[in-house]
């Protein structure tokens, strides 16, 4: 009965067939508002703790461990050999300011006001991040060589100890995608695609 229902539930995921290993993940902080809020489950398609074997595209949502052997959620924005900066808050790859528009404003996780934009990176990826506003602490970083791995950021640009702070994500760390918002404080967004 419970494989039944566990079937049902994820049947928006992958459907009952096919054997798509999911595991579940818990948002612990904002760095990845308004995408994922503080207190959001997530699905990713890699079964917990298999690393190595996920190629991310750029603009995707991963799941990744770092060297403290804790769980993280970022976006992989570059891969290697791409130089990637920040210039006023603006991200450019390979020399390229990423396209940009306003989208609104949104509460900040300290209920301050935060001005929400849009990116779209070079391969049609778009999503909102998060701007508290000029002069961030992470504002300007690099131009940087990614060597190896992934260079990924949190979508609350100025709340989120990303690879600006960190460092690239080896490929051998990055673990899965993450795929469905299974649970949210806000209703209306649970069951959404990523």
């Amino acid at each position: 009965m419970r494989r039944i229902l566990a079937c049902v539930s994820m049947v928006g995921l992958a459907g009952c067939g096919g054997q798509v290993p999911l595991s579940t993940y818990s948002m612990s902080s904002s760095s990845m508002d308004p995408t994922l809020r503080e207190g959001d489950l997530v699905a990713a398609n890699t079964l917990k703790g298999v690393c190595g074997q996920t190629r991310p595209e750029p603009g995707q949502l991963i799941v990744f461990r770092r060297s403290d052997g804790l769980f993280y959620i970022s976006r992989a924005i570059a891969g290697p050999g791409h130089v990637v900066a920040v210039t006023q808050g603006r991200l450019s790859v390979d020399g390229r300011p990423v396209a940009t528009s306003e989208a609104g404003s949104d509460a900040g996780p300290f209920g301050q006001p935060t001005k929400l934009i849009r990116e779209t990176l070079a391969n049609g990826s778009s999503y909102l991040t998060q701007d508290f506003g000029p002069d961030g602490d992470l504002d300007e970083y690099g131009p940087t060589v990614v060597k190896d791995g992934w260079f990924v950021m949190g979508d609350s640009r100025d709340n989120a100890a990303d690879s600006r702070v960190k460092g690239p994500v080896p490929g051998a760390d990055i673990c899965g995608r993450i795929v469905r918002i299974l649970f949210a404080k806000d209703k209306s967004r649970v069951g959404q695609a990523l």
